[in-house]
């Protein structure tokens, strides 16, 4: 997959288990933030594209990756 097919690729909702084993898989890197009280860790590829998010909104977790990867 080329680096221009990743990061066209909207993000989807995905379980808590898939989310981690998609991550388990691909050896991503996570990278934390805090804005305006939500938490958000972007997981990064080896070429600093983001492939996959967890935020925590308003206390409920929201697991998302990149469409082609669900």
């Amino acid at each position: 997959m080329s680096h221009s097919d990743i990061t066209t690729q909207s993000f989807v909702d995905v379980s808590e288990d898939a989310f981690h084993t998609l991550v388990g898989k691909l050896s991503l890197t996570v990278k934390s933030s805090l804005q305006c009280q939500d938490m958000q860790n972007d997981y990064i590829n080896e070429d600093g594209h983001v492939i996959a998010t967890h935020e925590m909104i308003a206390c409920q977790d929201v697991y998302q990756v990149r469409q082609n990867l669900a």
